[in-house]
C-alpha cells in the first residue's frame, strides 16, 4: 500500500469515527490535496481520496475561522480545480466544492452525501481504523 493510500484510509476512518464530520480531528496526511489532486498517475482510489481531502481542508478552515475567510483563502484554488475538471470524477465532490463557493450552509449540507456515497463506498474494503498508523 502506498503512503498516500494509507493516509487516505486513515482519513476515511477518521471521518467515519466522527460520524461523517470532515473537520477538526480528521487527519488527511502531510500532503497538499490541492496540488496532489493534479498529479498524474493517481489510482481511482487515490484521486477520490485526495478530492475528499480538499473538502476536509475547506471544512477545517471554516471550522477554525469563518466561511468568508475560507472562501477568501481557498476560493481561487477551488475555482482552478473546478475549471480544470480535477474534481469531475466524483460528481458529489464537485458539487460540494461548488457549494463551498456559494454558501456555508450549502457546503455543510453537501458533505453528508459525500460521506454516505463517496467515503463509505471507497472505504468499504477497510475496517474503521484499519489505517490508524497512517502508513508511517
Amino acid at each position: 500500500m502506498s503512503g498516500l493510500e494509507a493516509h487516505i484510509r486513515r482519513m476515511y476512518a477518521d471521518i467515519a469515527n466522527y460520524g461523517g464530520d470532515f473537520g477538526d480531528g480528521v487527519e488527511s496526511g502531510p500532503y497538499d490535496p490541492f496540488v496532489t489532486v493534479a498529479r498524474r498517475g493517481l489510482t481511482p482510489f487515490e484521486r477520490a481520496g485526495v478530492s475528499v481531502a480538499v473538502l476536509h481542508w475547506l471544512n477545517t478552515t471554516v471550522d477554525n475561522s469563518t466561511w468568508d475567510v475560507a472562501v477568501a483563502d481557498f476560493g481561487p484554488r477551488v475555482r482552478r480545480l473546478l475549471a480544470a475538471g480535477l474534481l469531475d470524477h466524483e460528481p458529489l465532490v464537485r458539487s460540494a466544492a461548488e457549494s463551498f463557493l456559494a454558501s456555508e450552509s450549502g457546503f455543510v449540507s453537501s458533505l453528508r452525501p459525500v460521506y454516505e456515497r463517496v467515503v463509505r463506498r471507497w472505504a468499504a474494503d477497510a475496517e474503521p481504523g484499519a489505517a490508524a498508523d497512517g502508513g508511517e
